[in-house]
Formats: structure tokens, C-alpha cells, sequence
């Protein structure tokens, strides 16, 4: 009798939890279910889940630049050159923060910096959504992004969720009318990837119009 109670009363403390509670355990429901299945093609193929995660394609120059610093060059070729240099400051400089406060290495800094900032930009897209529509959308544009095929670099060691969490909260800021926050924001969006640049053009063309937000 007990345990046909304890779903009743589990089923209702999660109702009263705050809607952006709900939103992002959604979201942190919807990116492990990414991991496990991640996990699950790295077994089958005999590949290790963390090195997917924490040291793969672009991750391995952002932790790169986060422990040595800029200055790395690579010649695949007479006219193929890769350099450390395209890649923006503001990740590796976060993973370099974190490597050296927490007992980790390198590579698990910059898992724990995208899953911290995967988190802050799936609550700042819930914040847009909730401020613009209501919190039944906004929990579901922050699923949706959990859940879209390209997701899977939310939980890797890659700056996108960086990006999105400035993005997101700049525009917040923007609709709320906090102008030095949406600029702040903007300018760390900026520092962040290249594509960045564009949260920075919209913050000033809203600024520079003069549109009521």
C-alpha cells in the first residue's frame, strides 16, 4: 500500500516544483538520454565515450589553448594549414579557470564548462520563451533544443553551449530592457565564436533604432 502511495505523492512534489526546475530537468532528461546512446555507438564500435566527449575534433584544440596557450600551427599540405588561432578565447579560457580551481583534468573541465553552460542556456532560452508566449512553450523550445540531431555538441567538450547561454541571456536582457547586461553579453558572445558577432549587431541595431522591446 505504501509504494501505490509513492508515486501519488513523488508525481505531486515534482508538479510543485518552479516551472524552470521542470523545464530544465526536461532538457537534462532528454541530454542523457543523448549520452547513453552515444555511449552505447562507442561500445559497439569500440571507441571510448570521454575521449567522444572530451577530446574529439575541435574539443582537442579548446583544451589545447586552454593548458598551453595560442601558438599552435598544424601543415596538412602545401596549401593546408590549421591553426590554434581560429579558435575564440573565451572556452578555453573558462576550461583553463576550471582546470586549475577543481581536481580535473583538462579535457573534464571542459565537458563540466559546456554541460554548466548548456544548463544557463537552456534556462535563458525558457526565459524568452516564458516572457514572450508562456512557460508551457518555453518548456517545450527547451526540450526541442535537447532533443535536436546537432545536441549531441551540447554534451561535448565544443563552445557552442557557451555561445547559446550568452545568446540567450542577452536577448533576455534585451526584452527586459537591461541594456548593460545585453550588452555585456553580447560582447562575451562575441569572445566566444565568430558567429557571435551577430548577438553584438542585434543588441546595436535594437540600441542604435531606438525600438521599444
Amino acid at each position: 500500500m505504501t509504494q501505490t502511495l509513492a508515486w501519488p505523492q513523488l508525481s505531486g512534489r515534482v508538479a510543485r516544483l518552479p516551472a524552470p526546475v521542470l523545464a530544465l530537468g526536461a532538457f537534462a532528461a532528454a541530454r542523457c538520454a543523448g549520452i547513453v546512446v552515444l555511449a552505447a555507438v562507442a561500445r559497439r564500435t569500440g571507441q571510448d565515450t570521454f575521449a567522444l566527449l572530451g577530446a574529439s575534433w575541435d574539443a582537442r584544440w579548446y583544451t589545447g589553448i586552454a593548458a598551453h596557450g595560442y601558438g599552435r600551427t598544424l601543415h596538412f599540405g602545401p596549401d593546408v594549414v590549421h591553426s590554434d588561432l581560429a579558435f575564440f578565447p573565451l572556452y578555453p579560457g573558462l576550461i583553463r579557470a576550471a582546470a586549475t580551481v577543481l581536481p580535473v583534468s583538462t579535457p573534464a573541465a571542459g565537458i563540466l564548462v559546456a554541460w554548466l553552460a548548456a544548463a544557463l542556456a537552456a534556462w535563458g532560452i525558457y526565459a524568452i520563451g516564458a516572457h514572450l508566449y508562456d512557460r508551457r512553450t518555453a518548456t517545450l523550445l527547451v526540450v526541442l533544443w535537447g532533443l535536436l540531431p546537432h545536441s549531441v555538441v551540447l554534451s561535448m567538450a565544443y563552445t557552442e553551449p557557451v555561445l547559446t547561454a550568452c545568446a540567450a541571456w542577452s536577448l533576455y536582457a534585451l526584452l527586459t530592457g537591461r541594456w548593460v547586461w545585453a550588452g555585456t553579453l553580447a560582447a562575451l558572445a562575441g569572445l566566444s565564436r565568430p558567429n557571435g558577432f551577430a548577438v553584438a549587431a542585434a543588441v546595436i541595431l535594437v540600441a542604435g533604432a531606438g525600438v521599444p522591446v
